[in-house]
Formats: C-alpha cells, structure tokens, sequence
C-alpha cells in the first residue's frame, strides 16, 4: 500500500550518537525508536509495525535532485544520439563495458531487487537486437520485426506481473493498463531502419497516442511500486517521447535505448541516483486511486480505438493516429523510405483512411 506522507514537529532527546523521538502523532510507530548516527549524512534504525524494518536515513540536498533531473534528461537524449551516431558505441559500451561492469555489480549490489536485475538483463538484449536491426538485414524477416516489438510487450508485461502481485486496487487497474497497451501495439510489420547515413530504426505506423498513454501507465507503474523512482521515470519518459518527436517514428527505439543506458548508471551508482538524486513525490491512498485510474482509462481508450479501427475500419480522424505519412516525409524525403512497403499490408494501411482527393505517399 502506498506511504502515508505527513510533517511535523517533535520533541527528541540525544545521547551519545543515539536519537529517540516521542509525540509523534502521525507516525506513532516511530516513538521509542532508536535512531543510530552512522555518520554526518546518514542514519539507521529498526522501525516496528507495517512499512518498517531496518531502514536508512540519509541526507539530501533539497535542489540537487532538480538539478539531477535535468542532467539526466539531457545526459539520456546525448547518449542516445551517440549509440544513434556512432556504430561501436554499442559494442564498446553494451558489450566489453557491460562484463566489465557485471563484476562490479554482482559483487555491491547485494539489496536490488530482483525485478530490476531481470531488467537489466533484458535492456542488455533489447540494446543489441536494435543495433542488430540497424546494422543488419535481419528486419528483411518478419521474425525480426516481431521481435523488436516483443521486446517492448514483455518488459510491459514484466511491470504487470509486479502490480498484479501486489493485489492493491491501484496497482491492478495499472496492471491492467498495461495489459491494455500490449493488446493496442500494432502495426510492427513496419519496423526497420531508414537509408539515412543514421540507419535509425523506424516503426512509422506506431500510434502517437499509444506512446503517450505508454508514458502514463510507465510513470504510474513506478509511482505506485517504487515510488523514490518516480522522478527518474518522468526524466526517462520525456526523454525518449522527446527524442521521437524531433526525429519522427524512432520512439521504440529511443525508449529502449535510454533506459537500457539509464539502467547501467542505475546499477553502478545505485545510492547515489536512489537515495540522494530523486525528486521528492507525495503518494497517498487518494493519488494512488486517482493517478491508476488515469493510467487505466488512457490505455483502455487507446486499446478500444486500436481494435476498433483494426475490426470496423473506423475511427476518429483528429487524432493522428499513426506516424507514417509524417515519419516518411521528415525523415527520409519522397525518395527513401524503410525498407518495408507498409502499404503492402492492409493491417499496416494508414490510419485516418486518406480523403478521396488525397494520393497516397510512396517511395
């Protein structure tokens, strides 16, 4: 369930490096507590009751946590054009780096949780299939392209199995947005890479809106299960929505590349980034509910949009629901396109219908 946020003042005695606080109304389970001094930053103590145990305390800057978020925004987009620029930086920085840094990991990071471990290893994979699908022919099958698109609907998938689990109203509804955005995933025969010098990969009919209600159910997803996370999840989220706005129809591959990279910085300075980088979010029983509940509607829409375009052929047409027509123009020209002819399916067909006195684009 999630943490019941309150402030106010105590009274507390001291002796020695030992704290202990009585009054607390809105805590009360914190009264009696020893709290031990570690050092001038950090403290510990054995909290009784629901929510408690042997916890740390440690101090933080109140504006480094901002100031983090915007590097972490822009520190993700630079790696991103780096991994986009250059062909080694995979091979150098998601192979030698990541055994190099392997060691380091399994040898400090005795308390991650298990779901991020699994995580980790999964970005691992999804970083090397992308560069394999730039950099190969490997998309001319249609295994391959359904695989790029797995990727994306098991690490959802993965977050479902956390909320479900749980058993809490907010995190089922949530679990259930997430089961809503894998079913409205469409149009994955399309995914390849451009003929730009960049090879970017491209899944041009992926729907602007399902990228958006992705990002609620994401953000939500790390508000309700890891709450310290949340800041960093909102960082991630803008980065990768941003970078596929400036360079249309690359968000699949935007998103899992910047957390794959984010999880590396993640693992080698876990403390740092999880104890002292994050911004502050208040949770509560009445957020949580509201906040699900946003999350469960936005991608239940989608998903009923989704399937009721690929069933009945219709839609609403002020939503751009797909990001074809303007992937095509902004990144390639008239002249180059993937190399997959969407056009060749029906499924794949672009979505509004094009108006009687409109010619379809081909390359």
């Amino acid at each position: 369930m999630p943490a019941h946020y309150a402030r106010e003042r105590l009274n507390y005695t001291q002796v020695g490096n030992i704290i202990t606080i009585n009054g607390s109304a809105e805590a009360p389970q914190i009264n009696g507590v020893q709290f031990k001094i570690v050092d001038s930053e950090s403290m510990t103590a054995s909290i009784p009751g629901a929510g408690g145990g042997e916890l740390t305390f440690t101090h933080r800057s109140i504006g480094w946590p901002y100031i983090h978020f915007l590097l972490l925004f822009v520190g993700l987009a630079l790696v991103y054009m780096a991994w986009r620029k250059w062909k080694w930086f995979t091979p150098i920085v998601a192979g030698v780096g990541v055994v190099i840094l392997a060691v380091y990991w399994i040898n400090t990071l005795d308390n991650m949780p298990l779901f991020r471990w699994v995580k980790n290893l999964t970005l691992v994979f999804t970083i090397w299939i992308f560069w394999l699908a730039r950099h190969t022919s490997l998309t001319k099958y249609v295994w391959m392209r359904f695989l790029c698109a797995a990727i994306l609907g098991i690490n959802i998938f993965e977050a479902c199995e956390v909320d479900f689990h749980s058993g809490y109203l907010p995190n089922i509804l949530n679990g259930a947005a997430g089961i809503f955005s894998i079913l409205a995933m469409t149009r994955w025969r399309g995914i390849g890479p451009n003929r730009q010098p960049s090879k970017d990969l491209i899944w041009a009919g992926q729907p602007e809106l399902w990228i958006i209600a992705y990002d609620i159910w994401n953000i939500t997803f790390s508000y309700l299960n890891f709450n310290e996370y949340t800041s960093n999840s909102i960082a991630l989220n803008l980065t990768a929505t941003f970078l596929a706005l400036w360079i249309p129809g690359t968000w699949v591959s935007t998103r899992g590349t910047t957390l794959g990279f984010f999880y590396f910085y993640l693992f080698s300075f876990s403390v740092f980034v999880m104890e002292k980088s994050f911004v502050p979010i208040p949770i509560s029983n009445t957020s949580a509910i509201v906040i699900a509940s946003i999350s469960f509607v936005a991608n239940f829409v989608v998903c009923a949009l989704v399937w009721r375009w690929k069933i009945f052929k219709k839609g609403p047409v002020w939503p751009s629901f797909g990001q074809y027509r303007h992937a095509e123009h902004a990144m390639s020209g008239l002249n180059d396109s993937i190399h997959v002819d969407l056009d060749k399916f029906p499924a794949m067909a672009d979505y509004p219908p094009l108006k009687e006195n409109e010619n379809p684009v081909h390359s």
